[in-house]
């Protein structure tokens, strides 16, 4: 049971850091972001909030403080904007592939 449970997660963390390269590798291209320090702050951001919805829920499980619930609603802001980012994104290279 346990390893299934930590395969569902890998699972869904592999399915975040996809959905997030994809948002930040559309970003790139059609903002034209060629400045170093840009990226970098970019790419910070982008990990960061990658890897903060999965934790977020698994210390909302264990714990009911303040602190997690506004970490893990924080988290789940961020995931549903990613939503609309993935959809933008989608919609953005289908445009990009017509006009082409």
């Amino acid at each position: 049971m346990r390893a299934r449970f930590i395969g569902f997660i890998s699972v869904f963390q592999s399915l975040l850091i996809l959905a997030h390269l994809f948002v930040y590798e559309t970003a790139v291209f059609f903002w034209r972001v060629s400045d170093s320090r840009a990226l970098w702050t970019l790419r910070i951001a982008f990990v960061v909030l990658c890897c903060s919805f999965v934790p977020a829920t698994l210390l909302a499980w264990r714990t009911y403080g303040w602190l997690s619930r506004a970490f893990y609603r924080a988290a789940a802001t961020w995931l549903a904007a990613l939503n609309f980012s993935c959809l933008t994104a989608t919609l953005a290279w289908i445009a990009f592939a017509i006009c082409v």
